[in-house]
């Protein structure tokens, strides 16, 4: 069982990966500059380098890293243990996405991704003390 300091600090810890994971999608002319970077540590891993993404996908992606960023700076601002097993469950939702996607296009930095994400649900869903 995690103190509720403890919980405090996983919580914080994976707002932090979020922004710094999703910022860069949020910020027009950066998104393609961080794609193209994570098209390359997927070659580094095994992986295939990906095409150029269109504008319309980029507007997408734009939007992903918009609500994930704010999603994450609200959670920091406004942790509680409802608001993290909420998070948990999206993160298990988000990580089966994320493996289906790997079995269908076999790319291994979605595969981090998904593992990172697993890690963080059972954080997340972690017994904690009351405040």
């Amino acid at each position: 069982m995690l103190s509720f300091k403890s919980y405090e600090q996983v919580v914080k810890t994976f707002c932090i990966y979020d922004i710094l994971s999703l910022l860069p999608m949020a910020i027009p002319f950066i998104n393609a500059q961080y794609l193209m970077l994570l098209s390359q540590l997927n070659v580094l891993l095994g992986g295939d380098a990906w095409q150029n993404f269109s504008d319309l996908q980029l507007v997408f992606v734009q939007m992903l890293g918009i609500l994930g960023t704010a999603w994450a700076i609200w959670r920091w601002k406004n942790i509680s243990i409802e608001i993290g097993r909420f998070e948990g469950v999206l993160r298990y939702l988000y990580s089966a996405s994320l493996f289906w996607a790997y079995i269908t296009i076999q790319q291994p930095i979605i595969l981090v991704f998904a593992v990172v994400d697993v890690i963080a649900g059972m954080l997340h869903l972690n017994k904690c003390e009351d405040k």
